[in-house]
This record gives structure tokens, sequence and C-alpha cells, in this order.
């Protein structure tokens, strides 16, 4: 079975939103194997579809990331 996921918009936090997201799928060891976005989406689909690890996108969020860590 192949998994995809499709990520909204929502500004600021949208993403966070996204990426805690992408974290409980990985956590669970759910693996996404196609992904897409619009908006605030579309840039978290793009930093994990190139490889970006979300650890190294938290750093670069400017809000708590505590909530977020995986």
């Amino acid at each position: 079975m192949r998994i995809g996921l499709s990520l909204s918009g929502g500004a600021s936090p949208g993403y966070l939103q996204h990426l805690a997201l992408y974290c409980a799928l990985e956590n669970l060891g759910i693996e996404v194997e196609e992904i897409a976005g619009t908006s605030a989406g579309s840039i978290v689909a793009a930093l994990i579809a190139g490889g970006v690890p979300v650890e190294e996108i938290l750093e670069k969020v400017p809000v708590t990331k505590e909530i977020y860590a995986p």
C-alpha cells in the first residue's frame, strides 16, 4: 500500500501542525511515499520531499517547538 499526504495552507500555525502530523506518522512507522501541499503546506511538502529533517526545520521555526518536537 502506498501512502500519500496532502497538506493544506494555514500560515505559521498550519506548517507547525503539518510538521507535527508528519512526526506522528514517522513515530508510528508509517512511511509517506508521496507528498503535496498548497500555500504553507507546499513549503513543508517541498522541505520534506527534499530530505530536510524535521528537526532542522523546527530549529528555524520562530516559536516554541517543544510541543512539536518528535
